[in-house]
């Protein structure tokens, strides 16, 4: 299925037979930041409904209204990414904070945050155990940092000399793939500059 949306209307429609879904109809909001669940039946998306950014659950069958997730934020949320056994829904938000949303009880534990840069591309490891995310420094350079779920320990994957972002794990979550701009060409002829 592929979820749809356009202010706030949001459809699921089938890829191949099947019945299309309007499982939001308010045009008094806008939804944004659609995922579905770790098992397809819900689907969670970023509103301003309240008059505040909040994330909001949806069954993906249309049998019942939006429910919020979150409540009380104090900046814009973004990049959601469901833990694969779907119990944990991670997000950043636009303070430069990564949250952990336990999506039953709707806790909230913070676990990462920047002075600057941008952060992004949140990605699960498929044991659920590691997330990774790609994070812009001082020199504006994005590099991968890996952190064990359980316990909040990070530590950087790659070096601030380049960009990484993109990551994607292996199935066995042994092995992470992503993209690097490594092709640095300096347009100084020589270390010491010209030599008149």
């Amino acid at each position: 299925r592929v979820a749809v949306q356009a202010r706030g209307y949001i459809s699921v429609f089938p890829v191949g037979a099947g019945r299309l879904v309007d499982v939001v109809s308010d045009s008094a909001q806008r939804a944004r930041d659609l995922t579905f669940s770790a098992d397809g039946k819900s689907l969670y998306f970023v509103s301003d409904a309240t008059g505040e950014l909040e994330f909001w659950q949806v069954p993906t069958n249309g049998s019942a209204r939006p429910t919020p997730l979150t409540k009380g934020s104090d900046a814009a949320l973004g990049d959601p990414s469901v833990s694969p056994d779907g119990s944990t829904l991670a997000y950043r938000d636009a303070m430069r904070q990564v949250w952990l949303l336990d999506i039953k009880s709707g806790t909230k534990t913070r676990l990462h945050h920047q002075d600057a840069g941008e952060i992004d591309g949140l990605t699960w490891s498929p044991d659920g155990q590691h997330l990774v995310l790609s994070a812009s420094g001082s020199n504006e350079f994005q590099r991968l940092w890996l952190f064990h779920v359980p316990t909040g320990q990070r530590l950087a994957l790659t070096s601030d000399r380049y960009h990484a972002r993109d990551a994607v794990f292996s199935p066995d979550s042994k092995v992470l793939y992503f993209l690097s701009d490594r092709h640095l060409s300096s347009t100084v002829p020589a270390p010491w500059g010209q030599r008149d």
